[in-house]
């Protein structure tokens, strides 16, 4: 580690090795690397990058990154020379020395650096950071290009870490097939896989989204959302960031031409209350949110808006149910006490609903199997689930099944509404 000129711990050793490596690669007669194609393909520690941002006054990890290069040219010196746009050695790499010391190559194909640059990436899609990938156009010709995401796509909860690596060695295998969705610079549709392909150094094609931020909005959700086995929870928080804040907005504009109109002011409503006329601004976002979420979700969910820890909770799928997610928030934002007494009490739910439920949770155990994610036999236990164990609970459910079957036959002269009441 170095301290740098404003006082802080940087390693310079990691650019040096980096920027010395590319350039032995190129040899004397390829293109010269230039600073923007060395920044695309350099990664480094996180914490030096933002050290960088804060003491150099570095906009983004990307300005970070480029700054590092060229400090490593500076620190390399004469032993490097200018060609073009580009960049060469001057002297053989076995010649080089950085403050007296020999040089080693950086090896790009380390498997343990390219897991920590994937695990790297995955982290980054949490933050509002920008992703430098190599962009294929027309003809093959590529180009630079730096990606950030639309905060529309950051609202959808990520893939799992494991499902990440599963694309990832795909992409490694196959590369990136399907082209990535963009509002100008913006990702809309393929995060995921912008991310991937920074780690990689994988290009990537673009498709540029021809439509309104509202038709975004929709098609953000379309194709990440309906794709997905989302939670109650999960879909609510989506409503409730995308949907709902726009509904408040033309809520309140509706309240305001209400007051001038009437030539006097009225006390407002509170959020998520009727407007002047219409509908209330959750009615209206769950509308928008074509079926994600229903207007009793959006508005029990409504406080997790102010707790950033139940979001991130909910987002890993640890909070399943709007219920759960507005107890969480209140406890969270120290407002457990202010619940209101006439919330209404949460209505039985029919049996054709449960059975919903439990087809569901049929095939999410179905997923769980095919990932191989069998559990434990019973709490605190350390025995893994057996095959015989899957099996033997699969046997419990179709007895079940069979005794539900009996029980709507019994009464067929009679429909199946009075058995359904029996359930």
């Amino acid at each position: 580690m170095k301290t740098g000129s404003a006082g802080y711990a940087l390693d310079l050793t990691t650019p040096v090795r980096f920027v010395a490596t590319e350039l032995e690669k190129a040899g004397p007669a390829g293109p010269a690397p230039t600073v923007q194609a060395m920044t695309a393909a350099y990664r480094h520690l996180p914490g030096d990058l933002n050290r960088v941002m804060i003491h150099e006054g570095a906009a983004s990890e990307y300005d970070a990154r480029r700054w590092l290069i060229r400090r490593a040219l500076a620190e390399l010196g004469d032993q490097v020379a200018e060609d073009g746009d580009g960049w060469r050695l001057a002297v053989p790499f076995e010649a080089l020395r950085f403050r007296g010391r020999k040089l080693y190559r950086t090896v790009a194909e380390d498997a343990d650096d390219e897991q920590r640059a994937i695990r790297a990436a995955y982290r980054g899609l949490a933050d509002e950071r920008a992703f430098g990938v190599t962009v294929v156009g027309g003809r093959g010709a590529t180009r630079q290009a730096q990606l950030t995401l639309h905060p529309l796509a950051r609202a959808i909860p990520q893939m799992t870490e494991d499902e990440f690596a599963e694309l990832a060695a795909d992409v490694k295998a196959h590369g990136v097939k399907v082209p990535v969705e963009v509002m100008g610079s913006q990702v809309i549709d393929g995060r995921h896989r912008v991310a991937v392909a920074e780690a990689l150094r994988v290009p990537v094609r673009l498709r540029d989204f021809e439509g309104t931020e509202d038709e975004a909005r929709h098609h953000i959700v379309s194709m990440n959302v309906r794709r997905r086995h989302l939670n109650t929870a999960q879909r609510g928080l989506i409503v409730i960031e995308v949907f709902l804040p726009e509904a408040e907005a033309e809520a309140e504009a509706r309240r305001e031409a209400g007051r001038v109109r009437g030539g006097q002011e009225h006390a407002l409503p509170p959020t998520g209350g009727r407007a002047s006329r219409g509908k209330t601004a959750a009615e209206d976002a769950a509308d928008r949110s074509m079926g994600l979420a229903n207007t009793r979700t959006v508005e029990r969910m409504t406080p997790v808006r102010d707790a950033p820890r139940t979001k991130e909770r909910i987002r890993r799928g640890e909070i399943p149910t709007a219920s759960q997610a507005r107890r969480e928030a209140l406890a969270e934002t120290g407002a457990a006490g202010s619940e209101p007494a006439d919330v209404p009490a949460t209505q039985p739910m029919s049996a054709y609903r449960l059975l919903g439920m439990a087809l569901g949770k049929v095939r999410s155990a179905e997923d769980a199997i095919r990932r191989g994610d069998l559990g434990k036999a019973r709490a605190g236990s350390s025995d893994q689930v057996t095959d015989g164990d899957l099996l033997a609970r699969v046997g419990e459910i179709r007895q079940a099944l069979d005794g539900l079957e009996k029980l709507l036959d019994r009464d067929e002269g009679h429909g199946t509404a009075q058995a359904s009441a029996d359930v």
